[in-house]
């Protein structure tokens, strides 16, 4: 409860401190600093300093926290001030709505991704988060906890109330509005109505890739995102959410169009636009390395077998309940 009215009440920006200091803490105890060097050693090599190297997992640590912490943020007050969250950008954002033809706003696995959405709807846009799931997932941390409640005694029905009213769910905002997988119907209906689409340039339900070098890896990005921009005519706008320059909040920067002209070859243009918003996603890992997923053991060798998994694998489910 404790817990609760603290959160309710603490600025945003004293919850990021918190999360900050939490994450500068995991960072001289998790087993995970140690695959976070390995990632990190693996792509610098000696173009950086130990001591550099150190500073980005320490970051990486503290982003980890304040990241958890975009699961709660929609609950609380403070959360619904625009004001706390600046956006950089927006003139795009609204001079591609104003074609009608729907808008994609084009991110990828790095920084608060999760947040975006909740953040342009504050200021009243309409937004469809597309992901693999749209049922709520629960990361192991949270699972975890859930498991530790069943072995305790069972509560009161005054225990029970007390709980259910001052307990946050760690899940209530961590759902796709959309879901992506072998029909884009829905997804076309939303662009044809004007409405705005949060897609992962680097996600890997895709049907097709294109091999692109980033951070001097051969990785795939998905061809969909732009294959559906050019048959629709929607504006693709590279979209990230990052810290703010004191590291206790965070900014929406929008960039700009990456138009694809309809008269151009079909994959030429396409695969073009794939590579110029890997560029753009790359300045950004470089711009804010701790941002990046370097947590995860073995990253890029997994995205790369990831992406040359059979179609009917990946899409195994979609295909059994058609």
């Amino acid at each position: 409860m404790l817990t609760y009215f603290f959160y309710t009440s603490a600025s945003i920006s004293r919850l990021f401190l918190i999360a900050k200091i939490k994450g500068r803490l995991r960072s001289h105890f998790s087993p995970k600093r140690f695959s976070i060097a390995k990632n990190l050693r693996f792509i610098y090599g000696n173009e950086m300093s130990d001591k550099a190297l150190r500073t980005i997992t320490r970051q990486h640590f503290e982003y980890l926290e304040k990241n958890d912490l975009t699961f709660v943020l929609p609950q609380l007050k403070h959360f619904k001030n625009p004001g706390n969250w600046p956006i950089s950008g927006l003139e795009h954002l609204d001079s591609a709505l104003e074609k009608k033809r729907g808008v994609i706003l084009l991110s990828a696995h790095f920084g608060y991704g999760r947040i975006i959405s909740h953040i342009l709807r504050l200021r009243g846009y309409k937004i469809n988060l597309i992901g693999v799931k749209s049922a709520p997932t629960f990361s192991n941390r949270y699972k975890k906890d859930r498991q530790w409640r069943r072995r305790r005694r069972p509560l009161s029905t005054f225990c029970k109330y007390m709980h259910g009213r001052f307990q946050f769910a760690k899940n209530a905002f961590d759902n796709c509005d959309l879901v992506a997988d072998l029909n884009v119907r829905p997804l076309l209906r939303a662009l044809k109505s004007n409405e705005i689409l949060i897609i992962l340039g680097d996600g890997l339900h895709a049907l097709n890739f294109v091999n692109v070098n980033i951070l001097n890896q051969t990785l795939p990005f998905p061809t969909g995102p732009m294959s559906i921009a050019k048959a629709t005519g929607a504006v693709i706008l590279p979209t990230f959410a990052i810290d703010t320059q004191n590291r206790l909040g965070i900014k929406i920067e929008i960039g700009q169009p990456l138009q694809i002209d309809p008269d151009t070859n079909s994959k030429d243009a396409i695969a073009e636009k794939i590579h110029q918003f890997a560029r753009i996603y790359e300045r950004y890992i470089y711009s804010y390395p701790h941002l990046h997923r370097w947590s995860k053991e073995n990253w890029f060798d997994k995205r790369i077998k990831q992406s040359k998994k059979d179609v009917s694998e990946r899409f195994a489910e979609q295909i059994t309940n058609a």
